[in-house]
């Protein structure tokens, strides 16, 4: 289960004060009280949510600190106390996101996730960085990734996931054979990496989009992930993970970022048993 670092601004004697996450919402917070602890913890969880007490400008310097200690981190800030919503708002930022404490506990698990997922592909992006692998290869890996559904209905020209090579070697600048010889060059196979990427924006979506009819769901999450039907869908969820639609939780999703993330790093985890 993935573990996140849980800076707070709260006294000592506020132990009680914070957020309790249901037993299903698949993450475990680690309180850090004391300032000096929060750089090594934020390193070792990867993501920090941080409960500030105090003023907006105490909870900035709080979240500069923990960004120059964790570039990947992407944060979830649950500001307590008077601030106003244009105060909130003024904090966001593409790395941090800033909700006022009173968030209820569906929207404060799928904001969770959404850092966490936000952050281990980050981590994805910096692997590929790490490895020192081709332009085009690293170009390749971050517009897999970047992938995004953009409409909660999208028709089928709208949905802007990478189906094949060419397109892929199209949006990078380059040919299919090109990008081709630098896969095998590198030992990164981007093809099987597109396919376990559809399948992990499929069940992001499943996890942390808005609220979804429980009738028809993976239709929907099929629908919005480029599949006319859930058909396709269930069979590239089966080959990789190695179980059907129904079965699928939220540990499934960690489970593939990490194969993911072990791809471009060049040790890919095995394949989940059929």
């Amino acid at each position: 289960m993935p573990t996140i670092a849980y800076p707070t601004l709260v006294e000592r004697g506020e132990e009680s004060f914070g957020p309790v996450l249901p037993a299903d919402a698949g993450l475990r917070l680690v309180r850090i009280s004391e300032r000096e602890a929060f750089g090594a913890s934020v390193h070792e969880h990867l993501h920090g949510l941080v409960v500030a007490t105090s003023t907006p400008g105490e909870t900035r310097a709080l979240v500069r600190q923990l960004r120059f200690w964790a570039t990947d981190a992407h944060l979830l800030v649950l500001l307590s106390g008077a601030a106003s919503g244009a105060e909130i708002e003024a904090m966001n930022r593409p790395q941090v996101k800033v909700l006022p404490a009173s968030v209820d506990t569906p929207a404060l698990v799928r904001a969770l996730r959404c850092g966490w997922f936000e952050g281990r592909v980050e981590r994805i992006r910096r692997a590929a960085h790490d490895r020192a692998l081709p332009a085009v290869i690293r170009c390749s890996v971050s517009r897999i990734v970047g992938q995004r559904i953009t409409a909660k209905y999208p028709e089928p020209n709208e949905v802007t996931i990478h189906r094949s090579l060419r397109v892929l070697a199209s949006a990078c600048g380059t040919t299919r054979e090109t990008l081709r010889r630098s896969c095998k060059r590198s030992g990164l196979e981007i093809r099987a990496l597109m396919q376990g990427w559809h399948v992990a924006i499929a069940l992001r979506e499943r996890f942390m989009g808005s609220a979804l009819p429980r009738e028809g769901v993976w239709c929907m999450v099929a629908r919005r992930s480029g599949y006319e039907s859930d058909g396709g869908l269930r069979s590239l969820v089966s080959r990789e993970l190695g179980v059907g639609l129904s079965a699928l939780e939220f540990t499934h999703l960690q489970e593939q970022m990490e194969r993911l993330e072990a791809m471009v790093a060049g040790a890919a985890l095995p394949k989940a048993p059929s």
